[in-house]
């Protein structure tokens, strides 16, 4: 994942595109390792999104759920407070992922 994000940066730079490094990251996981995956994921996210990769735009387009949703959902385990795991969850579902899934 290091090494697609590394190449993935220097594909911007050369392109003049802007791209935050957590979202180059995002597109390498998303592509399982495989540099044509992402280059294509990133050419796609191009065209769809202009000249500059946000985070927030990424994981909007490859529709990932934000890693915010598991620090907060963990926190309320550990702190036992169901009623805001249960709100947290919906949320999660509201934003069109599977429950069973998550």
């Amino acid at each position: 994942m290091e090494d697609i994000s590394k190449q993935l940066a220097y594909v911007a730079a050369n392109e003049n595109i802007t791209a935050d490094p957590e979202a180059l990251h995002v597109i390498a996981q998303k592509a399982d390792g495989a540099m044509r995956d992402a280059l294509s994921i990133f050419d796609q996210l191009v065209n769809s999104s202009g000249n500059h990769l946000t985070y927030d735009s990424v994981i909007e387009n490859l529709n990932v759920l934000d890693l915010e949703f598991y620090f907060r959902i963990t926190d309320f385990f550990l702190a036992s407070d169901i009623p805001h795991c249960l709100l947290t969850l919906n949320e999660i579902i509201e934003n069109g992922f599977d429950g069973q899934h998550f």
